[in-house]
C-alpha cells in the first residue's frame, strides 16, 4: 500500500481533476516515486516498506508533499520567469526532513505517539574515531623529524 493517498494529494494540489485518466496515471506513478525515495532514505534505519498499519504520520506527510511536488512539476510547464517556488520549497523541506530522520536527528513515531522500532543495532556502524585528529595534521610535512636516538630506544626496549 502506498504511503500517500491519491485522494489526499488531489486535495493538496490545486487545479487537478481526478476524472482525467492521464492525470491519475501520473499521480499513481508519482506516489510510487515518492515511496521509492522515502524507502531509499530510511532503509538503513527502519524496516521498510512500512505497512498500511505502521505508516508513521510524518512519513505519510512527506510522501504527500513529495508526490504533490512531483505531480505539479510534471503537469505544468515553467521557464526561467515563471517558477512554482512553493513546489520547490515543499519538496526541499521534505528532503531535509528525510535527511534529518536518516541522520538520527528526528525520530519517527506511530499514530499513538510511540517511537517506531528501528532496525537491529548490529546493522549500524558507529565510529570510535569521530573526533580524532591525526598527529600528522599538526605540522607541515617538512617539519617532521625522526628522533636521532630512535635506534637506541628500540634496542633498549628489546632488552
Amino acid at each position: 500500500m502506498p504511503y500517500a493517498l491519491s485522494t489526499t494529494v488531489l486535495q493538496l494540489v490545486p487545479g487537478i481533476v481526478s476524472t482525467d485518466s492521464a492525470t491519475m496515471d501520473a499521480l499513481n506513478a508519482h506516489i510510487r516515486r515518492a515511496d521509492d525515495v522515502i524507502n531509499g532514505k530510511l532503509a538503513r534505519r527502519y524496516s521498510i516498506p512500512f505497512t498500511t498499519t505502521t505508516v508513521p504520520p510524518l512519513v505519510r506527510t512527506i510522501a504527500e508533499d513529495l508526490t504533490s511536488g512531483f505531480l505539479f512539476r510534471s503537469l505544468f510547464t515553467r521557464d526561467s520567469q515563471n517558477k512554482n517556488t512553493w513546489t520547490e520549497d515543499l519538496m526541499k523541506k521534505a528532503y531535509e526532513v528525510l535527511d534529518q530522520i536518516a541522520a538520527y536527528e528526528v525520530d519517527l513515531v506511530d499514530t499513538a505517539g510511540s517511537l517506531l522500532a528501528e532496525r537491529d543495532v548490529a546493522n549500524r556502524i558507529d565510529s570510535s574515531s569521530e573526533n580524532y585528529y591525526s598527529i600528522f595534521d599538526v605540522d607541515t610535512d617538512t617539519s617532521w623529524d625522526i628522533d636521532p636516538d630512535r635506534l637506541q630506544d628500540i634496542s633498549d626496549r628489546k632488552t
